[in-house]
């Protein structure tokens, strides 16, 4: 019997300002619509971790990071049921070229600096788990496992 399933991967930004960090209100994705979560997306084939971060980080807030100002700042491995596992690669920044907006007005209905500390109370739950485990320093969770 073969117990292989594939694994996929995606990116998250955790661009800071202080004490807050970035945070949109999904919707018409068809995934977590309703829900507050960082910017976000999947590694494309023939995509690195950064490139990824670079071009989500465009497409959605229209500001532009250089890979020298990210750092992976948290990895959680997240159980998605027998068709897939993620791997979900949270990345921080304190520094980006442009002031973030809503550049996908179609996937967003709200934009805004949150504090790390009261955070949407409908913010993505996976998400929500990731920003408390970087805000204790630690870098590898899993989860729903």
């Amino acid at each position: 019997m073969n117990n292989r399933h594939p694994f996929f991967a995606a990116v998250y930004l955790i661009a800071r300002r202080g004490d807050t960090i970035l945070m949109a209100d999904r919707q018409n994705t068809g995934y977590a619509d309703g829900q507050w979560s960082v910017v976000a997306g999947h590694i494309e084939a023939e995509e690195s971790m950064f490139s990824a971060l670079q071009r989500e980080a465009l497409e959605e807030a229209g500001v532009i990071i250089a890979k020298e100002d990210m750092r992976v700042v948290h990895v959680m491995h997240r159980n998605c049921g027998v068709e897939n596992s993620r791997f979900d690669i949270f990345i921080e920044s304190e520094k980006m070229i442009g002031e973030p907006y809503i550049a996908e007005p179609e996937k967003c209905s709200e934009m805004r600096w949150v504090s790390v500390l009261a955070l949407p109370e409908n913010t993505v739950p996976y998400v929500r788990e990731a920003i408390v485990h970087i805000q204790r320093g630690e870098m590898l969770s899993e989860y729903d496992f």
